[in-house]
């Protein structure tokens, strides 16, 4: 399958998407940003689960790009033509080939809430859908658990009028809507917090 690009402007800022189905095709643009935010964060929790270098397990962000084992494709999204945020869709091996693992491996420079959530997460799961599976779930670890706590829970019942209007926001705020938080799950054989979506 060809390369997906959707572009468009918002609050003055180009936001380009691009969903790429041949992962080898984004190895270069992934590692260069991936090197740049663990350069920068001060936060090295997870670092493995994102190594490129001799070290990475085959579980690492690099050999999973290099040998295309994201199921569903890997997003990369740009902001005025710079890497800023991306995530894979992958399925849950061994149990369910019709669950989707959105949001996979993602990082995000800065605003990770609503660019990812509002951006990068329906593509995911219009994606998804159309590649044929009913089910798609985000998982969260002891690492980023905070993420559920701070925006689905929080940022969703304390919404701001001014921000209504921005799509991004708007866009986040229904994927929110049509989630369900199932509890924790032993997914690749570790427990994490759930959150799904029917597709």
């Amino acid at each position: 399958m060809e390369t997906i690009r959707i572009e468009e402007i918002i609050d003055g800022k180009n936001y380009t998407l691009s969903h790429y189905f041949d992962t080898t095709q984004c190895y270069d643009i992934v590692k260069e940003a991936n090197s740049r935010y663990w350069e920068t964060t001060p936060n090295r929790n997870g670092f493995d689960n994102y190594r490129f270098d001799e070290t990475a397990k085959s579980w690492s962000l690099g050999p999973l790009l290099k040998n295309n084992k994201f199921a569903g494709g890997f997003t990369v999204l740009e902001i005025d033509n710079e890497p800023w945020a991306f995530a894979g869709i992958k399925n849950i091996p061994r149990k369910n080939k019709y669950t989707a693992l959105v949001i996979t491996r993602n990082i995000c420079f800065f605003s990770i809430k609503p660019l990812t959530h509002g951006l990068i997460l329906p593509l995911q799961l219009k994606l998804s859908k159309e590649l044929g599976f009913t089910k798609a779930w985000f998982t969260l670890n002891q690492y980023n658990y905070h993420l559920y706590q701070t925006w689905h829970v929080n940022q969703y019942n304390k919404r701001r009028k001014q921000r209504e209007n921005n799509k991004i926001y708007a866009q986040s705020y229904k994927c929110i809507e049509t989630s369900e938080y199932l509890g924790k799950k032993i997914v690749n054989d570790v427990e994490q917090h759930v959150i799904e979506w029917k597709l």
